[in-house]
């Protein structure tokens, strides 16, 4: 909480931590200009206040609005602890009016309400920041201009959110702060009304400012924004409404943020003690709500530090934290000691018991970043960084830095450091496991640096592995002989010919799922999957994507083969043995990927996922056709490895741009390869023993069979981003 109070815009910030003083005076007060809002030039706007989102000194909804909803989470789950926890630090403390939890929330509720037009319309500015970043200075000494961007109705519904569940946490309040709570729920009605009027999904105009994009579509938030209004109304139209919207998103996930806040309206559906729940839905989502808290518990307790989440990702320290919402959540609905457990085990891992033996947290635990991507932190003259910040962590297994410039993996946020707050107040009392530490086990053979508190399960899957680790593989893979033959001459199986002209693949052989496109969320820019025509003798439509200057690792398009609403379900591919496709496009590396059982993150089965299988190609002006049998598809080495892609359990096919490139890419006539001749009598390929270190047969073939291509399968352990 000290570090939200350091985050503070538009008031002069002095405290004391650790015997060091921490000041700065209040900075943008001028916030801030229209010039972008109906051809205002030169007026300004009163945006004062409220939290800066980052390491840089802009403020937005989406985030405001995600970490004001766990922090009122936490107050709704454990408000009998929290009322009593003091804030000194802060100037509300003196006054007693609100619990100080509360006083620092209503400075950022405070803002939020500004970002309302002022015309009464209910629309939400996106946004108030400069189009640029400003370099290390402190916030009086920034000399850029700021704007507030155009409305969008995510923001607008991501406020209508938070503003109608705040009003629940400072309705008994109302007599001390004249009625705080009313003004809340009135705001959130306002904006609803506009919502409901106005269907169609407007995003930002991002043309100017496009520094801190969070650019999102709205349509999870209209959902969410329904399901807090209802819970804090009881009004019946709008749980129809929430009902309504709930279509496909009946699956909890365990990585949740500001850009699917879906999952914060299902947990208020599915937590609530309102009367007039569809009990099937309900049923839906407890169900679901258990076994993503399962997937959790099964992961914390089979990894080396027992983190429950196995990507890596720009932020995903803040998804470690949040984890303790679902964890919460499963035990309200099942208590069950695990959950709880579980979730100390993340506050665990973040405060030192992980592959680095450091915190994550400035100012405490064991020894904390002292480097974080925070301009007051990088700009006064203290030397140890403003305390209380959760640094968002590696994108890779053992890639984090503790550097000023690493952005990817020192940044600071509030959308993270709010799950970290959650997660803390869960534990206040000492509510889950109160030891945090087993007994070591030798590693000496695995090279891998034990932590202090740290503890190592004898067979678990450990994030730090460097070389020579002999651990289990989870990989059994029953295929006939053929499919990994290599012979790709027989017939082709169609997924998708693209003539009809959608984004649907072709419904044959029980394949189903549509193009989507995908990218690393840098300031590059792509078109988007388009139908056009394909130009190529015998087709008469391809699907095209271009775009410029993803800077991490670029982006795709791709499809699942077996979608169920919005979950990917296996499909089995192993009588064919190969895929091929034509294409055309900018002389640019891409890459064919096949997703399988144990690379996708939501089939449960990999420590550190997306290491798809591919195969590398670079089209031309011209069509071309391009085909890769199973053998011939690689991984690239920084997650699992396995002898080769499993086409009995695929999840989905991707055509991957590399970072830094100009791009176009149309494809057409995707198929599955076959083999020619008959399908021979099944052998298999299995587990393979010591930890990757080779393939073996799990049952004998039958008599005169020959092995093809089944073997021995060199397997590297290198940890590095996922892309």
């Amino acid at each position: 909480m000290l570090g939200f109070y350091g985050w503070r815009s538009g008031i002069d910030i002095a405290f004391e931590h650790d015997g060091r003083q921490y000041r700065h005076t209040a900075g943008h007060l001028d916030d801030g200009l229209l010039d972008y809002i109906d051809d205002q030039q030169g007026v300004v706007k009163d945006g004062t206040g409220g939290w800066y989102d980052a390491g840089d000194y802009g403020k937005y909804l989406p985030t405001a609005s995600v970490s004001v909803n766990s922090m009122l989470s936490a107050w709704e789950q454990f408000g009998d602890k929290l009322e009593s926890v003091e804030l000194p630090f802060i100037p509300e403390h003196e006054d007693g009016v609100l619990p100080d939890f509360l006083s620092e929330l209503k400075w950022e509720l405070d803002w939020m309400l500004k970002m309302a037009y002022d015309d009464g319309s209910g629309r939400v500015h996106h946004k108030l920041n400069s189009p640029n970043f400003p370099q290390f200075v402190l916030p009086a000494d920034d000399p850029t201009t700021r704007y507030f961007a155009s409305f969008s109705s995510a923001a607008t519904g991501e406020f209508v959110a938070s503003m109608a569940k705040a009003a629940r946490a400072f309705a008994p309040y109302d007599e001390l702060t004249d009625g705080y709570s009313q003004k809340l729920l009135e705001a959130a009605l306002v904006s609803y009304a506009y919502l409901t009027e106005n269907p169609e999904n407007v995003r930002y105009d991002d043309s100017v400012l496009r520094a801190g994009a969070y650019q999102k579509d709205g349509v999870s938030d209209r959902l969410w924004a329904a399901a807090e209004l209802w819970e804090t109304l009881g009004d019946d139209a709008m749980l129809a409404d929430f009902e309504n919207r709930i279509g496909e998103h009946t699956a909890f996930v365990p990585n949740f943020d500001w850009d699917s806040t879906a999952h914060f309206g299902l947990l208020t559906y599915v937590l609530s003690s309102r009367e007039g729940r569809d009990p099937d839905i309900v049923a839906q989502l407890e169900a679901s709500l258990l076994d993503t808290a399962e997937d959790i518990v099964r992961r914390q307790t089979s990894t080396g530090y027992g983190r429950g989440f196995n990507l890596y990702y720009w932020g995903s320290n803040g998804v470690t934290a949040r984890l303790c919402m679902v964890l919460q959540a499963a035990n309200l609905i099942d208590p069950d000691q695990r959950y709880l457990n579980a979730c100390a085990a993340q506050v665990a891992y973040l405060y030192g018991r992980n592959q680095y033996n450091r915190s994550q947290i400035t100012g405490s635990g064991i020894d904390p970043p002292l480097h974080p991507h925070h301009r007051p932190s990088g700009a006064d003259n203290v030397d140890a960084p403003y305390p209380g910040l959760l640094v968002g962590g590696g994108v890779g297994a053992t890639t984090w830095k503790d550097e000023q410039g690493d952005a990817r993996s020192n940044e600071v946020a509030i959308n993270w450091n709010s799950a970290l707050v959650y997660a803390l107040a869960g534990l206040i009392e000492g509510t889950g496991t109160h030891s945090l530490g087993r007994g070591p086990v030798p590693a000496e053979s695995c090279h891998v640096r034990v932590s202090s508190v740290g503890y190592l399960p004898e067979l678990g899957k450990l994030a730090s592995v460097q070389e020579n680790c002999e651990l289990p593989s989870n990989f059994e893979c029953d295929l006939p002989e053929s499919t990994l033959s290599g012979d790709t001459q027989g017939s082709k199986s169609l997924i998708d010919d693209l003539e009809d002209e959608d984004t649907q693949i072709l419904a044959s052989e029980g394949r189903s799922g549509s193009w989507f496109a995908f990218d690393d969320e840098s300031s590059g820019t792509h078109s988007g999957v388009r139908i056009e025509s394909a130009q190529r003798r015998g087709s008469s439509a391809a699907v095209c994507i271009s775009g410029e200057d993803f800077a991490v690792w670029g982006g795709g398009m791709g499809f699942a083969l077996a979608q169920m609403g919005s979950a990917r379900q296996p499909y089995d591919a192993s009588e064919y043995t190969g895929v091929s496709f034509w294409a055309k496009g900018s002389s640019t590396e891409f890459r064919v990927m096949l997703v399988d059982k144990y690379s996708d993150p939501g089939a449960g089965q990999c420590a550190s996922c997306n290491d798809h299988f591919y195969g590398a190609f670079t089209p031309s002006s011209a069509w071309q056709r391009f085909t890769f049998a199973w053998p011939d598809l690689e991984q690239r080495g920084f997650g699992d490895a396995h002898p080769n892609v499993c086409p009995a359990e695929l999840r989905a096919i991707q055509f991957q741009w590399p970072a830094n490139e100009d791009f176009e890419l149309c494809l057409d006539d995707i198929a599955f390869t076959t083999h020619q001749g008959t399908e021979q009598e099944p052998v298999y390929t299995a587990a393979s023993g010591g930890g990757g270190c080779g393939c073996r047969l799990s049952a004998r073939p039958p008599a005169g069979t020959p092995l093809g291509l089944l073997g021995l399968f060199a397997m590297r352990l290198t940890r590095r981003r996922a892309a």
